[in-house]
Order: structure tokens, then sequence, then C-alpha cells
């Protein structure tokens, strides 16, 4: 029983680390996804700011 433990712990170590650069590459892409979308609304408010500012500037 001993011996079988010991024959599946490199195995196991080996789908730790592919767990965790699955873990790190999910992680890295839900990142990036997530400021896209912050910078896309940021945009978009930086855009009202210009046509405020522009009808400001208008008067």
């Amino acid at each position: 029983m001993n011996n079988m433990a010991i024959e599946w712990f490199p195995i196991l170590i080996f789908i730790l680390y592919i767990a965790a650069f699955v873990f790190v590459i999910w992680f890295m892409v839900t990142l990036i996804k997530l400021q896209k979308e912050k910078n896309e609304h940021l945009a978009k408010i930086s855009s009202g700011i210009h046509l405020v500012s522009s009808k400001m500037d208008d008067r």
C-alpha cells in the first residue's frame, strides 16, 4: 500500500503544477478583460467630459 502512494506522488505533484499554471493563465485573462472594460468606460466618461467642456467654452 505504501509503495502505491509513493508511485502516485510525482503524478500528483505534476497535476498540481498544471492546475497552478492554468489558474495563473485564467487569472491573467480575466484581469486583462476587466481592465479593457474599465478603459472603455473611462473613454466614454472622458468623451462626455470633453463634450460638456466644449459646450461650456462656446458660451
